[in-house]
């Protein structure tokens, strides 16, 4: 407990509140979310990837030095330790130089169907901030007629080896047996990375928490409140947690947070056309990657889910509501 709002923000607000802090640092607050023990590793996948372990002492040998890893604070004086490894920083760049033409699914589609497996070092400097990421990895392979695909598997699979190859350091410096891995934010939606990363480490590989950064500050305040201790609190996480959406006077928002689909950007498109400009609509919508939200009678949903797996492919995550308002 840090302590309450002061007089001038008690003014301000019109309450007070106590301030319990939590862990600081995106990082921290995400890993005090994983269900971890002695046995396993976090990924926390996002832009970059963050591999680690957790220790209650700092390991300081010159082994760890030489692997490029790093002690940091944690929750309940733990210490984290891990080292940084490029992640989605890869796909976003590659993305961004095909002018965002394909969804991420569609390019981990790609990637499924090419039998390139070639690797390049994901931490080599050359792809921190290239002028074309695409470029830089035919460079780095020696080749600069490589298909698209091609460049995509091999970052797929070259992530996926090194995160294998962060997880045997750590067990030779930690001195201890891994035995599953938790990959936790916005990476972990990636199921082909997921599947490689299960393949190349041999470990078992469990995945979701995409806000696990929130749901560790959250688990701080029940720590505190509730005057549990980190492995308790990480029972809640291991048994999961019920999210009831109360209905209000708009349909739409009940059925977004209740649909478990991204909700920090999304679009309203109601009934689609019936008729005339229905397939242009949804033809329109074809590169929308927010959350789109339709409105459709029950008479016509299964011709529109047919529709949309035309349209949006049989990937995209789709979750039919009832009208509840």
């Amino acid at each position: 407990e840090v302590g309450d709002f002061t007089k001038e923000l008690q003014h301000k607000v019109g309450f007070n509140a106590k301030v319990v802090l939590c862990p600081s640092h995106d990082t921290a607050s995400a890993v005090a979310a994983c269900p971890i023990d002695d046995e396993s590793v976090y990924i926390s996948s996002g832009t970059w990837s963050l591999i680690g372990t957790e220790n209650t002492a700092p390991i300081l040998s010159k082994k760890a030095l030489a692997a490029n890893f790093t002690n940091e604070g944690g929750i309940e004086y733990r210490f984290r330790f891990l080292k940084n490894i490029m992640g989605m920083w890869l796909f976003q760049n590659i993305r961004k130089n095909l002018d965002k033409k394909y969804t991420y699914d569609q390019m981990m589609n790609m990637a499924m169907q090419s039998k390139f497996t070639e690797r390049i070092d994901p931490t080599d400097k050359m792809f921190l901030a290239p002028k074309n990421m695409i470029d830089a990895v035919r460079e780095y392979l020696g080749n600069p007629e490589l298909e698209i695909a091609d460049v995509l598997s091999s970052v797929y699979h070259s992530l996926a080896f090194s995160y294998a190859k962060a997880i045997k350091e750590i067990e030779e410096i930690c001195q201890k047996e891994i035995a599953s891995i938790h990959i936790v934010g916005g990476g972990s939606k990636d199921k082909y990375l997921n599947q490689l990363t299960a393949k190349y480490t041999g470990k078992k590989v469990y995945v979701g928490l995409t806000e696990a950064t929130a749901l560790g500050n959250i688990l701080s305040q029940i720590m505190y409140s509730q005057n549990i201790n980190l492995e308790q609190a990480r029972e809640i996480i291991k048994n999961g947690f019920n999210v009831i959406s109360l209905p209000g006077a708009t349909a739409f928002v009940p059925a977004l947070v209740s649909s478990g689909l991204p909700n920090d950007r999304f679009c309203f498109e109601g009934f689609l056309p019936q008729k005339k400009g229905r397939m242009t609509r949804l033809l329109s919508l074809q590169e929308e990657t927010r959350t789109m939200i339709f409105y459709e009678s029950p008479y016509r949903l299964v011709k529109t889910l047919t529709q949309f797996v035309e349209y949006f492919g049989p990937d995209r995550q789709v979750s039919v509501c009832r009208e509840i308002s």
